[in-house]
Parts: structure tokens; sequence; C-alpha cells
């Protein structure tokens, strides 16, 4: 009875209590809200780390990223032929051949002269060119073709006169000269050198350009052009003075026959080669 009467006793006490206010699925609703509320909170932390790490960082980057300025590009400077040079296969030609390109090579210094030397009048060349040896240059015979030309230019250090120039051009055939490039300063004829320089060039082969005079000194100075060629050939450009001994005194003071660009541009020219 005793028993009875206490469940009773229990049951009413509890009877009267006002509800929870909550359910299961109200916990688990509830649980679920604030877990998302910790992620967020979570995410919006380790943004602002990586923006301020990333701001500290930024200039030590760029800093890091600066371009050095660029070398100057390198020059490649081409290395002079030898002579005789390399792989030279000799040239050697009848009398009969000599003489044919002798008369070619006239026909084209008449086109090429005035395309290099400004102001060109009264152009003209031997009746026939010269096929022979060349003056002390120790030569094998036949090896070479020389023609001479004769020219008026108008120059501005003589006003209102035309000053004439004698050019003689030796083509002397591969294997022909055992002379080299350091020796090569004026010629046999022209010994007192006034000037020389050394111009190598792209292909190795060697523009020698001087003034030279005679050792007497009767004559004003005389300008001399060699280029030897890489496959053994050598040209031989010469300018002269050609007018009388007052004109020319008075030109040779201001102003050489011909300059430089203009005999190096026929000394180097390739059609100014012999041909088999």
């Amino acid at each position: 009875m005793q028993e009875e009467l206490l469940r009773e006793g229990m049951r009413a006490a509890v009877a009267d209590e006002p509800p929870l206010g909550f359910g299961p699925n109200d916990l688990v609703a509830e649980a679920r809200r604030r877990q998302r509320r910790r992620r967020a909170m979570i995410g919006a932390v380790v943004a602002t780390l990586v923006v301020v790490v990333g701001a500290a960082t930024a200039p030590s980057m760029l800093h890091t990223m600066t371009v050095p300025p660029a070398s100057p590009p390198q020059v490649a400077v081409p290395e002079p032929i030898g002579w005789a040079p390399t792989g030279m296969v000799p040239l050697r030609l009848t009398d009969q051949q000599l003489v044919a390109e002798g008369e070619r090579i006239k026909g084209y210094l008449a086109e090429a002269v005035p395309e290099v030397v400004p102001a060109v009048r009264d152009f003209t060349t031997e009746p026939g060119a010269k096929p022979g040896l060349g003056l002390g240059l120790r030569t094998s015979p036949p090896a070479e073709v020389y023609v001479s030309a004769a020219f008026a230019r108008t120059v501005e250090a003589v006003p209102g006169k035309a000053v004439s120039v004698e050019l003689a051009v030796r083509v002397f055939a591969p294997g022909s000269v055992e002379r080299s490039p350091a020796q090569a300063c004026g010629t046999p004829l022209f010994r007192v050198i006034l000037q020389c320089a050394q111009h190598v060039q792209a292909d190795g082969s060697v523009v020698v350009d001087s003034v030279a005079t005679m050792e007497d000194g009767r004559y004003p100075p005389s300008h001399v052009v060699h280029h030897f060629r890489a496959d053994g050939t050598l040209v031989v450009a010469t300018a002269s003075h050609f007018s009388d001994g007052e004109l020319r005194r008075m030109y040779a003071m201001t102003q050489p026959p011909m300059d430089s660009p203009e005999l190096i541009a026929l000394a180097t020219d390739p059609q100014l080669a012999l041909r088999p």
C-alpha cells in the first residue's frame, strides 16, 4: 500500500509542471546552427590572416622579381684570314683568257666608277687591258690583269676646276701573290708611307688602306687599297693625281684623289675577280 501511495504522490508532484519549451528536433536544429556559426567565424579569421600576410610579403616578392638591366649586345669580331687562305685553289689562265678578262673588267669599270665617285666626267680606259706580272709582288705567271683608267671630277677644294684622276686596278688570281696583308702598306713604287690601316671584313678578308708617296717627293701622295680575299684573290686599286703641277699641288693639299669609301668600294667589288 505504501508503494502505491508513493507513486501516486510523485505523479501528482510533476503533473502541474509547465512544458520544457523544446523538443528533440529543436535541439538538433539548434546544434546545427551553432556549428555553422563557428565555421563562418573560423573562415573569416583565416581570410584576414591571408590578406595580412600577403600584404606584408608583396614588397619582398616585387623586390626579388626585379629584372636587371640588359647588358649591351656582344658584337662578334671576325677573324682575319691567313695568307695564303686555307683551302685556296690556285687559278692559272692563258694569255688569251687574261686578255678577255681584262676587257671584261675594263668595261665593268666604266659602269662602276661613276656609281662610286660622284660627278665623274670624261672616263676613259687604255685601248686594251694588259695581262702581266705585278711589279715587285712576287707573282707566278700568268696571274694578273691590269687596267688603267682616267677621269675628271669636280671637287669643292678647287671651285670651277675639273681635277683629273688616274686609276690603276690590278687583279691577281688565287695562288699568285705571296705578299701578306702585313706587307701591303703602299706599293713598291710608292714607298714612303704616310698612313696605313687594316680593316677586317665580315667574311674575314682584309682591306689595307694606305696613303703613300714616292721617295723623291716630286708627286703628291697616292691612295692605295689592297683587298686580300678569302679565296686567295688580291685586288689592288691605286688612285693618283693627274692634273697640271699647280692644280695638282693645290688639290693634293686639301683632298686625296679618291677617298677611302670610294676606293674601298671598288677594291672589294666582287666583279673585280678573275674567272676561268
